[in-house]
Parts: structure tokens; sequence; C-alpha cells
């Protein structure tokens, strides 16, 4: 049992001493296990100073959503491999190579989170929950719980995703809480699309939303499925699912899909 933890120790071992090398020599290359996810999750989505959070907003999107998406990507990445490893050992008794195939999926997975442990404790100097979840792991790991401990890994990556995705959709709608609203929206009138100036809308009007825009006006669902970011007015960061009939409210924003609105109140406040 605790041969296994001495492999895991051994394997990132060698691959911190591979690391180094490779920063000695660059023509050697490599990429750090883990790289920056958890810097990258942990990158501000604001923060700036009033007078210009306006340009720096649209000017950081792209990055930030770039970040946030690599770093989902990772999290995903590993999640993938922590539940193959916790299916192959699970089935090692009936079929004895899953074992040590599992078991190389799940050194392959737990190695990121033994880089940001060492940098949490040797360069940070803080105990941090991936230290203390890495002890956790190696201490099942010990214990001869194999498929608990890779089963843990799984779960640990899954949450990070989770996060990081809820992040990502709060990003992609906050932006829009510091431009101006726009000037028209787009109606159904006699079962034709038209552009008006948004104070010619009337209540039972039917108004088109897509992905990105600003709610207008508070209506109710007529036709269609959108999910929408309500921070500002509830505080959540994970979206809303809204189906037919659902209530929606002047100035939240369309994260994802489409629809049509019954405007229920023409009023509008600008929040700009």
């Amino acid at each position: 049992m605790f041969f296994h933890v001495g492999i895991v120790i051994a394997a990132y071992a060698g691959v911190r001493v591979f690391e180094a090398i490779s920063n000695k020599f660059p023509s050697i290359g490599g990429n750090n296990v883990g790289g920056n996810s958890a810097n990258e999750a942990s990158l501000p989505l604001s923060g700036r100073a009033a007078s210009s959070v306006d340009l720096r907003v649209k000017a950081q999107k792209p990055e930030i959503e770039n970040t946030l998406q690599r770093a989902e990507q990772k999290h995903l990445h590993y999640a993938n491999a922590s539940m193959l490893s916790t299916g192959l050992l699970v089935t090692r008794n009936l079929l004895p190579a899953a074992g040590p195939l599992g078991f190389v999926c799940y050194a392959y997975s737990v190695l990121p989170e033994m880089r940001r442990a060492e940098r949490s404790l040797i360069q940070d100097r803080q105990i941090t929950a991936d230290l203390a979840f890495v002890s956790l792991n190696m201490l099942t790991l010990s214990l001869g719980w194999y498929s608990t401990t890779a089963f843990s890994l799984w779960m640990m990556y899954s949450g990070k995703s989770a996060h990081v995705s809820a992040r990502r959709k709060l990003n992609k709608g906050a932006s829009h809480f510091f431009t101006d609203s726009s000037d028209t929206v787009w109606v159904i009138k006699n079962a034709v699309e038209l552009e008006i100036p948004v104070d010619e809308v009337k209540v039972n009007d039917f108004v088109v939303l897509s992905e990105g825009l600003r709610i207008p006006f508070d209506g109710v669902l007529h036709e269609g499925q959108i999910e929408v970011n309500q921070y500002i007015l509830t505080g959540e960061l994970q979206p809303v699912e809204k189906g037919i009939n659902a209530p929606v409210y002047a100035n939240t924003v369309v994260v994802s899909g489409r629809a049509v609105i019954r405007v229920v109140n023409n009023n509008t406040a600008d929040l700009a």
C-alpha cells in the first residue's frame, strides 16, 4: 500500500526534475504539470477604477474568457482521467490488467494537484485546501482504498470545473452591466421582426431576445428558452434557465439562447 504512495511521489519527483531541466535547457521543452490553471481560474473579473471600467472590461473580456475556458478544459481533462482511473480500479479484481492501468491514470491525474500543494506550501508558505486534499488523498491511497481515492479526485476536479464554468457564464454577462443600453430593440409585429426605438415599445408587445443582450423590460417568456444572468438583482453567480411563461426582469442579461418575451412593464431603468 505504501508502495503505491512511494511510486506516486517518485513520479512527481521525476516530473519536477524534468521541469527543472527544461527550464535550464529550453530546447528540451515541456509544460508544467497542471500548468497555471490555478492562477488562471483565480484571475479577477473586475476590480477596475470606476472612471475606466467600461473600456477595460471590454478590452479584457476576450482575454479573461479564454483564460477561464482553458482552465475549465484542463479540469475536465483531469476529471475524465480520474474517472477512467476509478472505473479501472473498481474492476481490477475481475480484470487484473485494469489495476496497473487504473493506477497510472490516477498518478497522471493527481500530479497537478501535488504541484499546487507544493506551490502553496513552499512558495506561498500557506496550508491551503490543495495541500489538505493531497494529504488526505495520499492517506486513503496508503490504506488501500484505491477506487475511493481515484473517485475523490474526480469529485474535486468536477467541482473545480463547475466553479470555473459558473465564473465563465458570469463573466460573459457581467460586462454588459457596464455598457449603455441599446436605443433600439427587435419586436415582432404581424409575424415580422422589426427594429424600433426602445421608447416606442408598449405593454404586450413581443420583444426578441438573443445571447449577450441586456433585457430591456420586465416580461414573460412567450417563446424559446434562455439562460439569464440575474446577478445584479439576486447575487446569484449561476445563470437561471427560463422557459415558457417564466418571468424575466429588466437589466438582467441573456447568457445563452434565443427567446421572445411579452412585455408587462415598458418602463426601463438605466444602470449604465
